[in-house]
């Protein structure tokens, strides 16, 4: 049994492609940030080997974490963080989605807060 088994065909496949929209949005992201490094270096701001640096980092953690957090199960949860986080713009979404959803948003507030009461 998959782990998207439980939602109908027409909910499985907006789960996907709103993850897809999540993924590409956090990505568009971090690749504005790198590119604000190309500009510094084109602007004389940083040097070959911090720009070089930047590079790695963006490759080796930014990109690679992004890459496993969106590609290592529970698309459902991870939709619903989106939308929790306004990485995804709920009005944006169907409400079939977002009813189909719901139990899975309220998790992510309930984590959100414990985590705001630990801090």
């Amino acid at each position: 049994m998959g782990e998207l088994d439980s939602y109908s065909k027409p909910i499985r496949k907006l789960i996907r492609l709103f993850l897809t929209e999540a993924y590409a949005h956090e990505q568009h992201i971090l690749l504005a940030q790198l590119d604000l490094n190309f500009a510094d270096w084109r602007a004389g701001k940083l040097d070959n080997e911090a720009l070089n640096e930047r590079i790695h980092q963006y490759h080796d953690k930014s990109a690679r974490d992004l890459y496993r957090r969106y590609n290592g199960g529970f698309p459902d949860l991870l939709v619903a963080y989106a939308f929790v986080t306004g990485v995804l713009n709920q009005s944006e979404a169907p409400s079939e989605l977002l009813e189909a959803l719901a139990e899975r948003m309220r998790e992510v507030r309930q984590v959100q807060e414990q985590d705001d009461i630990r801090q």
